[in-house]
């Protein structure tokens, strides 16, 4: 899969679960967690499907940063980091985010992959096998599994369903 169309798949992904109603900042500090996680992955097959989840957090970041934010400003996006981004990723990546470049962020992790010697688009396919039947929504700032919500919430996420996919 493309990274053209795994993004594409993202959106309307992220929309019905509501994803986009979060801030841009709780899908930055995901996407720490992630990085974290990548490295401390056990195999190549863990190794793809974490850094397919950096990219997630950031295509979230940069579609709520574009769809919903639009009156945020680099300079608030610099004062919100929660993290001290230089001790958890490079420079180079910190220029693109504090500059709300985020499909340049995507490709910074891109080339981490590549420089892991993994293929870009099985990372996409395997991430996108792993989440695309993931049921569930926000619910207020919380992800609420599909188990978990009220029949009210159910409904809601079946109308987005309809509207987006």
């Amino acid at each position: 899969m493309d990274l053209e169309k795994f993004l594409e798949l993202l959106v309307d992904w992220s929309k019905v679960r509501g994803i986009d109603s979060l801030s841009w900042k709780s899908q930055l500090k995901l996407y720490y967690e992630e990085t974290f996680e990548c490295r401390t992955a056990l195999d190549e097959n863990e190794l793809m499907m974490e850094y397919g989840d950096r990219i997630v957090c950031l295509a979230n970041c940069g579609l709520i940063m574009f769809l919903n934010d639009p009156s945020e400003t680099e300079n608030d996006f610099v004062r919100g980091r929660h993290v001290n981004l230089n001790d958890l990723i490079e420079n180079d990546l910190e220029t693109a985010l504090c500059n709300r470049q985020w499909l340049q962020a995507i490709h910074f992790v891109i080339d981490e992959m590549v420089a892991d010697d993994l293929n870009p688009p099985e990372c996409f396919k395997l991430t996108w096998d792993k989440i695309k039947d993931r049921k569930g929504m926000i619910v207020g700032d919380k992800w609420v599994k599909w188990k978990d919500l009220t029949e009210t919430q159910r409904e809601e996420y079946t109308e987005r369903e309809k509207e987006f996919l």
